[in-house]
């Protein structure tokens, strides 16, 4: 999984797409973006160019990309763009307005749409309506050529008429709370005074009627009523009745799933899991549960992690669907803006950043590693691509797969360069890189030894380390200018363990240098590559630093060794050695990596002797008390942000305050 962490770099931020306040997003086949806004139309962005594709003015909610297709869903209709023009897909019913607020593409090539009429489902040119009895009563004439399917009363949401009217409302909040009649109960005051699913009504006052109907002080409404081409006035008393109940299928979330299970999400009420090819329908109801009693539904969104849980945003609560239970996970005075899946697992966009929800502890990311204008105002998606997106008043995305990650069976030696990419070898001897187009093998013409190493030094060049099947002998090519060069060292051979030992060999000031052996005698070389040819400088070193490391020391241009029961400082130019010793018992262990720092300061890793402090002189030890003295050190490193971390052959330590100390992986 690639890193999140790092997500405060290389953020892209499309300045033409400054202040159009997206309401939706989609990425189409060929990594083209596409971007909905409430009213100022459809863009896309190509990773060069931005483009207008008109519907200005209409209240886009919602956008999606399906087989080469891109579909809006907006307050009037269900859009598609063919040879250049818009198309509207639903049919028009004299004044009802569709009110399409979701659109979601399955796994099998459909398209389902989400309406405060029901759900819509496009697949091969065919088109399904999941809705109540009552709406599919009234659209039914309107609807030549649509399955319409009624959803049973299992999966609505039975809603108690609480305001006594009778009567549920459809509202457009962008096109000024226009109104139209949804549900009714049979023996409501609605449904006695004349009303019908489908009509459009409206309050006589400049008070909407939705607030109106929620008014527990008024007994009385009188309603501006429109049915096909006529209007006429209806005037309604309130009967309250504990007893009357409404029955809604209103999703503006919906989760495809496989083998047609399908989840909705319906506005203000619960959650319904359905099974379309046995026509089973799950309601969970938002007052019976208490984890789906949180307040706030308007915004819900629904997903799923690789694990089959469910994640559902209600309000201002994040809920998880585990074992047949939901429990909450977060509560945000603010809310949660988006849902979206990576890599498997949830990332909710919250107000105050995101979070990843990991099988652990949950990762989480402040807006303060966001280099975004008001971050906090911004949905967020991953794409098909890697590429996580905010979108909102302004549309900047991030590649998530740099660095991108692969396995190798094997791996040996992995590094990274600023010049040349990433590259890595494998146990069989095969190099690969990535330098900026994916992962490839890379074969290296008249290399005609195994790679036994692989190394980069302080300029960006990348060294190889070969030696022939049969023998020890040493060949070396390194990566310079963008090509190859290789020179073959005859008198230099490599031990075995060494050719798996990667600590036997680390950069200098011009190059590389490596343990190796010349004859029967251990000795130092420094490699260099200047103008296409690799030379080399040795000095026999004595004691035998065999089974050892060293690391270059820049201020002194020399390197420190360590042998098996000391230090040894080597200056190949002045051809000098100088042999420090260790108290035996830790000596005796073998050293494996060395961390030298300012103030005359030196980290030792050894083989089964723990960890030594060298300061001014003074040896400080870490491992018989914590049993690292059964532990390969194999390296310490110090990172970014100052903190000490040692690898051993059983846990990563970290070094706290005076001591070391594990972290669990």
């Amino acid at each position: 999984m690639p890193e999140l962490i790092r997500i405060r770099e290389n953020w892209r931020l499309i300045p033409e797409l400054a202040g159009k306040h997206f309401s939706g997003m989609a990425v189409d086949r060929q990594g083209t973006a596409w971007f909905c806004s409430l009213w100022q139309g459809v863009w896309s962005y190509d990773g060069v160019r931005v483009r207008s594709h008109g519907l200005q003015g209409i209240p886009l909610q919602a956008i999606a990309a399906q087989n080469g297709h891109i579909y809006v869903a907006s307050d009037y209709n269900i859009h598609t763009l063919k040879d250049g023009k818009w198309q509207e897909l639903l049919p028009h019913i004299h004044d009802i307005l569709w009110m399409v607020a979701e659109a979601e593409p399955d796994h099998d090539g459909g398209i389902w749409f989400g309406s405060l009429w029901g759900a819509l489902y496009l697949r091969d040119g065919r088109w399904t309506f999941y809705t109540t009895a009552q709406i599919a009563t009234a659209f039914r004439p309107h609807l030549s050529g649509m399955n319409v399917r009624i959803v049973p009363a299992s999966g609505c949401a039975q809603i108690p008429d609480a305001y006594g009217w009778g009567m549920k409302l459809t509202t457009s909040l962008s096109l000024g709370y226009l109104s139209w009649v949804r549900a009714l109960a049979p023996d409501g005051p609605a449904f006695q005074a004349g009303l019908r699913v489908g009509d459009r009504v409206e309050a006589l006052d400049d008070i909407p009627l939705s607030r109106q109907m929620q008014d527990p002080d008024r007994s009385e409404l009188v309603i501006q009523v429109w049915r096909n081409d006529t209007s006429f006035k209806v005037r309604l008393k309130r009967h309250p009745s504990r007893q009357r109940i409404l029955s809604i299928f209103d999703p503006t979330s919906i989760l495809p799933r496989k083998n047609s299970r399908i989840i909705f999400a319906l506005c203000h009420a619960g959650v319904v899991f359905a099974d379309l090819d046995n026509d089973r329908w799950q309601y969970h109801s938002r007052t019976r549960s208490p984890a789906l009693s949180a307040g706030g539904w308007a915004d819900c969104r629904v997903a799923e992690d690789a694990h089959g849980d469910v994640w559902l945003i209600a309000g201002h609560s994040l809920l998880q669907y585990h074992d047949g239970k939901w429990q909450e996970k977060k509560r945000l005075f603010n809310g949660i803006i988006s849902l979206t899946n990576y890599y498997g697992y949830v990332l909710s966009k919250e107000r105050t950043g995101l979070t990843l929800w990991t099988p652990g502890s949950p990762i989480e990311i402040t807006n303060t590693n966001i280099p975004l204008p008001d971050p906090a105002q911004h949905s967020a998606r991953i794409d098909s691509l890697g590429r996580l997106w905010f979108y909102g008043n302004v549309a900047a995305f991030i590649d998530l797969r740099q660095p991108r990650w692969q396995f190798f069976p094997n791996l040996r030696f992995q590094t990274y360069s600023s010049r040349h990419g990433a590259w890595a070898l494998d146990g069989a001897g095969k190099v690969f890189a990535d330098t900026g187009d994916g992962w490839h093998e890379v074969v290296i013409n008249g290399l005609k030894g195994r790679p036994r190493l692989l190394r980069s030094d302080f300029s960006g060049r990348i060294w190889l380390i070969a030696s022939p099947a049969n023998n020890r002998k040493a060949e070396i090519a390194c990566l310079d200018g963008g090509q190859w060069h290789i020179q073959r060292f005859p008198k230099f051979q490599l031990n075995h363990a060494q050719r798996w030992q990667r600590n036997w060999v680390w950069p200098w000031s011009k190059g590389l240098a490596m343990l190796l052996r010349i004859g029967n005698h251990p000795y130092l070389a420094e490699l260099s590559c200047n103008n296409g040819a690799i030379t080399s400088r040795t000095l026999k070193l004595s004691p035998s630093p065999a089974g050892s490391t060293g690391v270059w020391l820049p201020q002194t241009n020399a390197h420190l060794i360590g042998a098996w029961n000391g230090l040894l400082t080597v200056h190949i130019k002045r051809q000098t050695t100088r042999y420090e010793a260790l108290p035996q018992k830790i000596g005796a262990a073998g050293i494996t990596c060395l961390l030298p720092e300012a103030e005359d300061t030196l980290w030792i890793g050894t083989y089964r002797g723990g960890i030594l402090k060298r300061h001014h002189q003074q040896i400080e030890h870490w491992g018989y008390a914590r049993k690292l003295q059964s532990e390969h050190i194999s390296e310490i490193i110090r990172d970014g942000k100052n903190r000490l971390w040692a690898l051993s052959s059983r846990e990563l330590l970290q070094y706290q305050a005076t001591s070391w100390r594990s972290i669990p992986l």
